[in-house]
């Protein structure tokens, strides 16, 4: 037996059953007596009371699920409602019914910092990963729970570096450190990697907690993944009506579609719940009558005003009011959260007010670095009065955004703009001020405390550091919120602005959107010229990657103008640097492209040799890259033998610098294909054209150019292997696959439909 003191301390851990209350001498009021059950079991939803009312609703629900399972048919059922009307619970309580399916719940937050963070939440619970500091104990456990997850292929197996990228997790010899992704049209790698977590063999059921608020990039992905070939992938999606009063619609037109809206819990629903909350018998009705018309059958609000009677001590041992009705005043739920937060000790507020600035979801460990003190106590008394609820040792989440919104209101101007500063430098001290998986969320910070240029700079980190890691989508977020960020706070048109609009060009430029890329680089090369004359030393990168993108574009008198600019100014500064080989390199590549063979051999061959007696820190893959290069022009110049050579010494050191799956080792197994292709050896040119094919193909989709190459080849050699159907189909799949990404002019492009005309001629 204990006392309600215990039950304070222990009701959330523990199921304790009220008994009675009994009068002890020398105490005024009778003491209220419970005995502890058990232990609760852990859940990521720890729902205190017991779930009641809602019969029709869950009915609508199990039938709907049901049917989908038997038909394997995938939908998405919206449960639409108010802030604090049970939306989420709903969703929660009908899937326990179906616990034989795997389940998945996302926590789809305003505040999110990152996209595709609910794909992220989705590999992390199907990878059973645990909060983990420990760097290298995180990667083993990763690696441990992806080949248990994918050991018995049934879904489809992705890429290990490219599911860790988005977990957070590096690998040095990761394809995503340093090659680029097609992030605009959200196919290949992303649609790939979204199908294999969300497409089994087996129903799959994902509740999406506040679907309003998923974010754009995991909502493309999940678009994109057709349900033809799984069992059925069920949504349960809780949302708030929009500012219209209009129901939230996702637009997954591959699902089928229905909306349950949840109306007031009634008046007998709201008696058992105040009665499981009060923990007596029977309700007095005058105590009922004032909590349900003052929370609207709300059953969140129910529990706030009951729990604020409870400790403004408003109501006796058996619930009774110990107060005239008129006595008490008018209150909203608002001013019950406030009283609330009034009633407990300044340490616990500044806890609350600390937790809020983090977000709904916040990290302990973030937490007590703001606070630089020991929180235990104070995690522990947010537990016992309903205020969040532990996810883990390492991340607990409020109990509900109005109570999260609400505190975080509380606030006046500049201690907003403080705690969020603090929060930033917390980040900082645990996780460094270089580009980290946190860089985004530090800069949001110092975007909410006022401090633009740490927010820029942390934006710009954040931006690098999702591009090295392969989460182009997010690269690009950051680097645009960078540029938007320096035209407010530095001027439109200022040096700083133009150049964070010169790296998002260049950002775009790397993933092949070029009809986006070109007016920003125009734009920043234009501005840097004004400002700086046009004989000035600082243009050369500027005049190198715009020549750059008018040689991969096409435009080759544009390119050769603007390289020589560069190469100029590079020569001028350090005749033997490794910027010279970089601009030998580039003009060597638009000689190629030009047909000019021996003037882009000569070219290649002085790159590599100074790329090989310089000390860059990336040398071997630099040298590597040229050495596939000069095999590439040996190909065209018919030298098969000493192309080979090049090729199988550029290969070697690719697997051994970064990968062998890395796709530029695809491009060596391009050329081994060329030679063998040629030299008549159609089955050792097939099998390297799958290798090289399966790679692209695996990292960047279909939809680009690369693999687009790789069909043309695959219909040359159907055609000199007497199978003219096959020709005529690859060719034509490569000509739809370069109209959608290259610009109507590219010789890619022209070579594609030449052969595609050549098929009716």
């Amino acid at each position: 037996m204990c006392d309600n003191n215990v039950w304070l301390q222990m009701h959330e851990p523990y199921d304790l059953i009220y008994m009675s209350s009994i009068k002890l001498k020398g105490v005024a009021k009778p003491i209220r007596y419970h005995r502890i059950m058990r232990r609760r079991l852990r859940d990521r939803y720890q729902f205190k009371h017991t779930f009641v009312g809602r019969e029709r609703e869950m009915a609508e629900l199990n039938m709907a699920i049901t049917a989908s399972i038997h038909d394997k048919r995938s939908r998405i059922i919206y449960i639409s409602g108010e802030p604090g009307q049970g939306k989420s619970r709903l969703a929660y309580e009908c899937m326990q019914g179906f616990k034989s399916y795997p389940q998945l719940i996302v926590n789809c937050r305003e505040d999110a910092r990152r996209p595709l963070e609910a794909i992220a939440q989705i590999a992390k619970q199907l990878l059973g990963m645990s909060d983990k500091e420990d760097e290298h104990t995180l990667k083993a456990e990763y690696q441990r729970n992806f080949e248990a997850l994918f050991a018995k292929a049934t879904l489809p197996k992705p890429e290990l570096s490219a599911l860790a990228s988005l977990l957070g997790i590096s690998f040095s010899a990761s394809v995503w450190s340093t090659e680029p992704g097609d992030a605009g049209t959200e196919a290949g790698t992303g649609v790939s990697l979204a199908a294999a977590l969300l497409l089994g063999k087996e129903p799959l059921l994902i509740m999406l907690d506040d679907a309003q608020w998923l974010d754009a990039h995991s909502l493309a992905l999940i678009r994109r993944v057709y349900t033809e070939h799984c069992e059925a992938l069920l949504i349960l999606a809780p949302s708030r009506f929009d500012q219209d009063g209009k129901a939230l619609n996702l637009d997954l037109v591959h699902l089928d579609c229905q909306h349950l809206e949840l109306e007031r819990l009634g008046l007998k629903d709201a008696e058992i719940l105040l009665g499981e909350i009060l923990r007596v018998p029977s309700l007095p009705q005058s105590s009922c009558d004032l909590i349900y018309s003052r929370a609207g059958g709300n059953p969140f609000f129910l529990e706030q005003i009951t729990m604020y009677l409870l400790e403004s001590d408003l109501l006796d041992d058996r619930a009774r009011l110990s107060r005239r009705l008129t006595d008490i005043p008018s209150f909203s739920i608002s001013d019950v959260i406030n009283s609330r937060i009034d009633g407990f000790t300044q340490s616990m507020q500044e806890c609350l007010y600390h937790a809020s600035v983090l977000g709904m979801m916040f990290n302990v460990k973030v937490l007590k670095q703001m606070l630089n003190q020991s929180i235990e106590s104070n995690l522990q008394t947010g537990l016992q009065h309903k205020l969040w609820t532990g996810l883990s040792e390492l991340q607990y989440m409020f109990s509900h955004i109005v109570l999260r919104d609400q505190i975080y209101r509380r606030m006046v101007g500049d201690k907003v703009l403080q705690l969020h500063r603090l929060a930033a430098d917390a980040l900082i001290k645990l996780y460094g001020s270089d580009g980290s998986a946190q860089s985004a969320e530090i800069a949001q910070h110092y975007e909410s405390a006022e401090d633009y240029d740490a927010a820029i700079m942390h934006w710009i980190k954040a931006a690098q550091y999702a591009m090295q890691h392969g989460t182009w989508q997010e690269g690009v977020s950051c680097q645009r919120r960078a540029v938007i960020l320096s035209a407010q706070h530095h001027g439109f048109g200022s040096d700083k602005h133009n150049q964070r609009l010169f790296w998002l060009a260049l950002n775009y430029h790397y993933i092949q959107h070029y009809r986006t890329a070109e007016p920003l680089y125009l734009l920043a090369l234009k501005r840097r010229i004004a400002m700086l004359g046009e004989d000035d030393s600082r243009l050369s990168p500027y005049l190198n990657n715009v020549g750059r993108f008018y040689k991969d574009s096409g435009r080759w008198d544009k390119a050769e103008d603007l390289l020589r600019k560069s190469l100029r100014i590079e020569h001028l500064k350090q005749a033997r640097s490794s910027n010279v080989a970089d601009r030998i390199n580039n003009l060597a590549s638009l000689f190629a492209r030009m047909g000019l063979l021996k003037k882009a051999m000569s070219y290649s061959r002085q790159a590599l040799k100074m790329f090989s007696e310089s000390d860059h820190h990336e040398r071997d893959y630099f040298v590597a890259l040229l050495q596939n290069n000069v095999a590439a022009l040996l190909i065209r110049m018919k030298n098969y033998e000493e192309a080979e050579r090049y090729t199988l010494n550029a290969l070697a050191t690719m697997e051994s610098a970064i990968s062998e799956t890395h796709p530029r080792a695809a491009h060596c197994h391009l050329n081994l294909f060329q030679i063998r292709f040629e030299q008549g050896r159609y089955q050792d040119a097939g099998q390297a054209l799958e290798q090289a094919s399966s790679r692209f193909r695996q990292f960047f989709g279909e939809n680009n150019p690369d693999y687009a190459r790789c069909l043309m080849y695959h219909g040359d050699l159907s055609k000199e292997t007497n199978n003219p159907e096959g020709a005529a189909e690859s060719w034509q799949k490569a000509l739809d696959i370069l109209k959608q990404t290259l610009a109507p002019d590219h010789p890619l492009l022209l070579e594609a439909q030449s052969k595609v005309a050549g098929i009716s001629a």
